[in-house]
């Protein structure tokens, strides 16, 4: 199975994205969503996500590959 270029080779750009929207969002004190998105792979991808300012969080191929990632998620968050 291929996937192409995802998962840990973009996070870090999604990551750098989210960042600056939050900041642009405060700074012009404007009121969007932030929908953090690439390489969301693991709960602690959507935590990291969450943290740089993302008000929501999306996986694509990380929920392909594993198809119980929204649980294990959704366990975190009750931790």
């Amino acid at each position: 199975m291929f996937s192409g270029i995802c998962g840990d080779g973009v996070r870090w750009a999604g990551l750098d994205m989210t960042k600056k929207l939050k900041k642009l969002r405060q700074e012009l004190g404007l009121s969007y969503t932030i929908i953090g998105v690439g390489g969301v792979s693991t709960p602690k991808d959507y935590r990291d996500y969450i943290a740089s300012g993302a008000d929501a969080v999306m996986s694509a191929t990380g929920a392909m590959w594993n198809p119980l990632l929204a649980q294990e998620i959704k366990k975190m968050l009750r931790e």
